[in-house]
């Protein structure tokens, strides 16, 4: 019994200790340490510690800045659907925040790096339209990246040209035009001739470049010729249906792939060019605080 009452004793003593210990981790803290993790690339860290400070200081005044920099750490922890539903909330929830503006831009930011480019474009295209410099000038900048990204070189000279119109500010491209042509000469490659040349086993992915490519199928729909041709040269009708059925399949899938290879060569060498350019021409968003264009259109669509 004196040993329970001691017991007692002590956790009655203890718990001020402990509530006090609580209350000594700020807001500001707790804020500190979740941008700190954020900064040091530890983005799923990050979003725990946001989160945190989300359920616990919502009513502070600090709690917009805190959504931004959940939405940050899922944008770059590539959750971008996340990310965005954290930029509209910030925006829904704090219209007066000076956070807002830029939360509706990088909402339409995350929905281009989600895989919905062309939906990123539209939204980006609305914002550019505002009355509000301050919102149509970075949706303008930023739209002509995407727009690079998805290989429409014209339109993406017509946004970026719009940022140096009055009200820009810090995001006006000196020199973005000229940088954009070489975009008229880039190495693509004809889908429709990759598939044509495919017709003769091997030449639509010699024309590719893919040299092992085209021997493979050389081979695979050479031996399935040879192997139909003896099949009912010697009259083994059944065989021969069977070898021919899956020659002629693998024969038009040599030229599905041509196509196909050509199609992934274009965008391969459409994000290349888009993302060197966004890595020259990155300095107007950091010296207005927004994080860089590539962050966007360097995840695979």
């Amino acid at each position: 019994m004196p040993a329970l009452l001691a017991g007692l004793l002590w956790l009655a003593l203890a718990a001020p200790a402990a509530g006090q210990d609580a209350v000594r981790w700020s807001a500001q803290e707790q804020l500190s340490f979740a941008q700190r993790l954020l900064d040091q690339g530890e983005y799923y860290r990050a979003v725990t510690e946001f989160s945190r400070f989300l359920h616990f200081f919502q009513d502070t005044e600090k709690a917009d800045r805190a959504l931004y920099g959940l939405g940050m750490a899922y944008l770059s922890g590539g959750k971008a659907g996340k990310a965005e539903q954290a930029f509209v909330d910030l925006s829904q929830q704090y219209p007066d925040s000076p956070l807002a503006l830029k939360a509706l831009i990088l909402a339409c930011g995350a929905r281009v790096a989600g895989g919905a480019p062309e939906q990123g474009e539209a939204c980006l295209s609305a914002l550019a339209e505002s009355e509000n410099p301050s919102l149509a000038a970075p949706a303008r900048y930023y739209l002509g990246f995407v727009r690079a990204r998805l290989g429409e070189f014209d339109k993406a000279r017509q946004a970026f040209a719009s940022t140096d119109m009055e009200g820009g500010g810090p995001f006006r491209v000196p020199g973005v035009s000229s940088a954009l042509d070489p975009a008229d000469n880039l190495p693509y490659k004809n889908p429709t001739a990759a598939g044509v040349l495919a017709a003769m086993p091997g030449a639509g992915h010699a024309y590719l470049g893919r040299y092992q490519d085209a021997a493979m199928a050389l081979f695979v729909n050479a031996a399935f010729a040879v192997a139909t041709w003896q099949a009912f040269d010697e009259d083994l009708w059944a065989l021969g249906a069977l070898t021919g059925t899956v020659g002629l399949g693998f024969y038009a899938g040599s030229i599905h792939g041509a196509v196909t290879g050509a199609k992934k060569h274009n965008d391969r060498v459409t994000a290349q060019f888009a993302e060197s350019l966004a890595a020259r021409h990155s300095g107007p968003a950091k010296e207005a605080g927004y994080p860089p264009p590539a962050l966007f259109i360097t995840i695979p669509f």
